[in-house]
This record gives structure tokens, sequence and C-alpha cells, in this order.
């Protein structure tokens, strides 16, 4: 099945950032990220950009710019989540040892047993619930760097 996303733009302010007009406005590459964020794998995704103004730059070209700006900031997302979740996993590692040594002692032992699962738990959490939504933005922004972009001059 294909999936295809139609944009059409009356005016070049549309499409262009208001501050950088080399860039695309983040409200076209989020539209986009939305229409196809159930895609599936077998699925193919089409973009149709119809304009019905005079636009002097390559519009395939700087949505393709703009996706591939928005999957490299996902990526450096996830990997700052993979440092804090190492981080996470090693603290709890060595409260945990350090329960071990100290358990004997009521108070810090319980306190480092907490704390070495509560670092742990954190790190699971973040690996199953919080980089959930970037894992399907990040497939869904692979899947339109493959896909098709077509511009229609409808003046």
């Amino acid at each position: 099945m294909e999936k295809i996303i139609e944009i059409t733009l009356t005016d070049k302010e549309d499409f262009l950032d208001k501050y950088n007009k080399k860039k695309v406005t983040n409200e076209i590459v989020d539209y986009i990220i939305r229409q196809s964020m159930y895609v599936t794998k077998t699925d193919k995704v089409k973009i149709i950009i119809n304009k019905k103004c005079r636009i002097e730059q390559n519009c395939i070209q700087m949505i393709k710019d703009a996706l591939n700006e928005e999957y490299n900031n996902s990526m450096k997302l996830h990997h700052s989540i993979d440092i804090k979740q190492t981080f996470l996993v090693l603290l709890g590692i060595i409260a945990l040892i350090l329960y071990s040594i100290t358990k004997d002692e009521i108070i810090w032992g319980e306190l480092f047993l907490i704390a070495g699962w509560v670092g742990i738990w954190e790190a699971m959490d973040l690996e199953l619930f919080d980089d959930a939504c970037e894992r399907r933005k990040r497939k869904t922004l692979k899947k339109l760097l493959s896909s098709e972009i077509i511009e229609n001059d409808i003046l």
C-alpha cells in the first residue's frame, strides 16, 4: 500500500522558515512526520508538493535536508539517553556492591540497596518507556528519507 502525503503551498512564507529562508518551516516537517507516523514496513510513502506560488529554492532537497536534520537530532537525543542509562546502571551496581559490603549496618545498607535498585530501574524505565516515541519517530524518518518526493507547479 502507498501512503500519499500531499502538501499544497499557496505562499512561499508557508514553506520557508521565517528567520532562515534556506530552511523549511518546522510545521511542514512536523506535518509530514505526523501523517506518516503509522505507516507499516511494507507501505511506501510518497510526498507530493503542489506549488501555487513561485519558490526559487529546490523544495525536494530542502525537505530531504529538513528530515535528515530531524533524524540527526533524534539520534543525538538517543545518544544522550544512552549515556544517562549507562551512568544510572553503573551507579546502581556500585550502590548494590556497597550494600553487600555494609549490609550489617541497617541504615547504610538499606540506603545503598534502595539507591541501587532505583538507579537500575530508572535506566530500564528510560529504555522501555521514555525512548519509545523517539524510536517510532526515527523509524518514520528513515522511511521518509527513502521516500519519493514529487514537486508540481500549479500556477
